[in-house]
């Protein structure tokens, strides 16, 4: 026997109340991955997209980990969820410095060069973004699970809509003159 989806009628002062509460909830769990994402593109502001795109995908990626978190039945210990970075933060980390071809400078430095191909880009990004963020599946882990399914549908609307508006917000940000010459310091 199939499992029907029932949307329950929500009132339009609740839904008020889920945007509210989900959009707070990624502010305040999603600065630091504003600031990441604002470095990743002043450090590479002739490939703007693939880091936006980065940025969309790591909240796109949190979210489905969540609804896959609860669709195994809500066993998993809100205590491990901070262990969840520990890994990609050093594999995003890596890929975002060594993306590139390495170069040889003056006196004999090698460093990562300060092009890649979009694909490593957004595969830094995303990961990066994804280790980064802890914080936002301890906040949305408990919003998913309370929420009915109509509810649930408003949280991922939502949140993906601000994940947009943050790529956006952050490549207005990484275009700042003041801004652009702190992260090139």
């Amino acid at each position: 026997m199939a499992s029907e989806v029932v949307l329950m009628p929500v009132e339009s002062s609740d839904l008020l109340a889920i945007i509210l509460v989900t959009v707070v909830s990624f502010l305040f769990s999603n600065l630091d991955n504003l600031i990441l994402a604002i470095v990743s593109l002043g450090s590479r502001p002739d490939k703007p997209l693939p880091v936006q795109l980065g940025m969309v995908s790591a909240a796109v990626l949190v979210l489905l980990v969540s609804l896959l978190a609860l669709a195994i039945g809500r066993t998993i210990d809100a205590g491990l969820l901070g262990y969840l970075g520990l890994a990609p933060i050093g594999i995003g980390l890596y890929t975002l410095f060594y993306s590139g071809r390495m170069v040889q400078v003056t006196g004999g430095e090698v460093v990562p060069a300060k092009s890649g191909s979009s694909w490593a880009i957004w595969l830094a990004t995303t990961t990066l973004l994804f280790a980064n963020s802890g914080d936002t599946l301890a906040l949305l882990l408990p919003l998913l699970a309370e929420s009915n399914t109509t509810s649930a549908m408003m949280v991922v609307v939502t949140f993906v809509g601000c994940a947009v508006i943050w790529a956006v917000i952050a490549r207005l940000l990484s275009q700042q003159p003041l801004l652009v010459r702190k992260l090139q310091d």
